[in-house]
């Protein structure tokens, strides 16, 4: 017990004090200064660019043509929600004509055959595409982009990467992560902080009163 409440109190004193200090690098000014952050806003960024094109078609429902098409943007259809998903270059039989020249001119220009791009697996792409240390983010960017509808942490990367990017016809992230991430620090920080304080307090002087108890027996 009195174990749990050092460790409990350290927590939520070390979460109250370097509250300020990590509001202050989520900032759209600091964001891109913090490597851990340039990291995380990276790999969205790419993931961005590969999501719902030939090496990630995704299945994305018809609306979301009419959010994207406008913009440019390439769209294949594909099953892949999210970038963890990606089926590089499946289903290519069943491509529109269009598709298939996009496919052609987007293989040529990655110096790559239609039989390599069909022989990654979901996993294998990811392993292929992004860093281990942008790997290890996922959950978070995936939490992030589900807990405050948002894409691209420092920088706006418009699309849902790590989580269904269907979740785009009913809030479309136009916004990056950053400033509702420093909100919730913010709002949130505090509140962990105190229960850590407070229940770590109450654990210790539990633990010493039980202490003196044993003692005057």
């Amino acid at each position: 017990m009195l174990k749990l409440g050092v460790i409990l109190l350290a927590a939520g004193i070390v979460t109250l004090y370097f509250q300020s200090f990590v509001q202050e690098k989520l900032t759209k000014d600091e964001c891109l200064n913090v490597t851990l952050l340039a990291k995380a806003d990276e790999a969205i960024k790419e993931g961005s660019v590969y999501m719902c094109d030939f090496l990630c078609p995704c299945n994305y429902e018809v609306g979301l043509l009419a959010l994207y098409t406008p913009t440019g943007r390439r769209m294949i259809k594909g099953s892949a929600l999210n970038i963890e998903d990606c089926q590089p270059c499946e289903n290519y039989a069943a491509y529109t004509a269009a598709d298939k020249i996009t496919v052609s001119i987007g293989l040529a220009a990655a110096g790559m055959t239609l039989a390599e791009c069909q022989s990654y697996s979901s996993s294998a792409f990811v392993d292929q595409y992004f860093s281990s240390d942008q790997r290890m983010l996922f959950p978070l960017l995936s939490w992030v982009e589900e807990t405050f509808d948002c894409s691209g942490l420092c920088t706006p990367a418009g699309m849902y990467v790590f989580s269904d990017v269907n979740n785009a016809l009913e809030h479309l992230p136009t916004e990056a992560c950053v400033e509702p991430l420093h909100d919730w620090v913010g709002e949130k920080f505090p509140i962990f902080g105190g229960v850590g304080v407070a229940i770590g307090t109450f654990m210790l002087l539990l633990a010493v009163v039980t202490c003196c108890l044993c003692c005057h027996k």
